[in-house]
C-alpha cells in the first residue's frame, strides 16, 4: 500500500512539475513574442466596447473600463513581470556572491562588519524596505528592478558567506591550498560550484517573491506607471468594477497565482533533486 501510494504521489508531483514548466515556458514565449501574438496594442482603446465579457467577439478575455483588450494587456504585462524577476534576482545573486565570498574569506573584522550590515537590512520587512528604497530612486520599472535587486542581495550574501566558511574547512579545499593554489582559483573551482545548488534553490524562491513585490508595487502606484501594462495595475484598475466586471480582477489574479505557484513548485522539486536530505 505504501509503495502504491508513493508511486501515485510521485506521478502527481511529476504531472504538476511538467505542467508548471509548460506554463512558465508558455509565459516566457508569450512575453518575448508579445508584439507578434497579442491581438491589439495594450494601450489601444475601444470606447464603444467597454467592459466586454470574456469570449466576446474580437476580445477573447473581454475588455476593461477603457475598452482595452484584456488578453493583450495580460501578455504585455508578463514582460515587466518576468523582467523584474529575472534581472533583479540576477543583480542580487551577483552582488550577494561577491559580498558573501568577501565576508567568508576575509578576516573577522571585515566579515563581521559586512554581516552586521546584512543583518541590519534583513531586520526590516521586505515590502516596507522596498517602498523606502524605491522612494529614493523614484518610480518606474528600472528603479523597481534595481531596488528589488538591492533588497534581495543580503539574502544571497548570507547564504554564500555560510557556505564559503563551511567549504573552506573541507579536505579538498585544504589540499588545494597546501599545493599553493591561488585563492581566486580555489573560489572559482571549488567554492562557487559546490554552493550552486543552494543558490539555484534560493533564486527560484526569490524570483517568485520578486514577482509578488512587482505586482504589489504596481498596485500601489509605485512600480510600473500607466499606460504601460502590468498585472498589478490591472488589479488596481479592476477594484472599481469588481461586481460589474469581475473578470478584470480574476484573470490577472489567477495568472499571478499560477506563476508564483509554478515557480515555488519547481523550486521545491529542484531542492529535492539537488539535496535529497531535505
Amino acid at each position: 500500500m505504501k509503495t502504491c501510494s508513493r508511486k501515485k504521489h510521485h506521478k502527481i508531483r511529476r504531472f504538476f512539475f511538467t505542467l508548471s514548466c509548460a506554463y512558465l515556458l508558455l509565459l516566457a514565449v508569450a512575453a518575448l513574442a508579445a508584439p507578434l501574438i497579442a491581438p491589439y496594442s495594450p494601450t489601444r482603446q475601444f470606447l464603444d466596447k467597454r467592459l466586454l465579457e470574456p469570449c466576446s467577439e474580437g476580445h477573447l478575455l473581454g475588455s476593461d473600463e477603457l475598452g482595452r483588450d484584456v488578453l493583450s494587456r495580460l501578455i504585455y504585462g508578463s514582460r515587466s513581470l518576468l523582467a523584474v524577476g529575472s534581472i533583479s534576482v540576477s543583480i542580487a545573486l551577483a552582488a550577494g556572491l561577491l559580498l558573501g565570498i568577501m565576508a567568508g574569506l576575509r578576516g573577522k573584522l571585515l566579515g563581521g562588519c559586512l554581516m552586521l550590515l546584512i543583518d541590519g537590512i534583513l531586520s526590516f520587512p521586505t515590502v516596507l524596505l522596498v517602498i523606502t528604497v524605491i522612494s529614493l530612486f523614484g518610480y518606474g520599472l528600472a528603479q523597481m528592478i534595481l531596488t528589488i535587486g538591492i533588497v534581495f542581495t543580503p539574502v544571497f550574501a548570507r547564504i554564500v558567506r555560510a557556505e564559503t566558511k563551511s567549504l573552506m574547512t573541507e579536505g579538498f579545499v585544504e589540499s588545494s591550498r597546501a599545493l599553493g593554489t591561488r585563492r581566486l582559483k580555489i573560489v572559482t573551482r571549488h567554492i562557487v560550484p559546490n554552493m550552486l545548488p543552494d543558490l539555484i534553490i534560493q533564486a527560484t524562491i526569490l524570483f517568485a517573491s520578486a514577482i509578488i513585490i512587482e505586482a504589489s508595487l504596481s498596485f500601489l502606484g509605485l512600480g510600473v506607471q500607466p499606460p504601460s501594462p502590468s498585472w498589478g495595475l490591472m488589479l488596481k484598475d479592476a477594484r472599481s468594477y469588481i461586481f460589474q466586471a469581475p473578470h478584470l480582477a480574476f484573470i490577472p489574479g489567477i495568472a499571478l497565482a499560477a506563476t508564483v505557484f509554478s515557480l515555488n513548485f519547481i523550486g521545491d522539486v529542484v531542492a529535492e533533486k539537488l539535496n535529497p536530505k531535505l
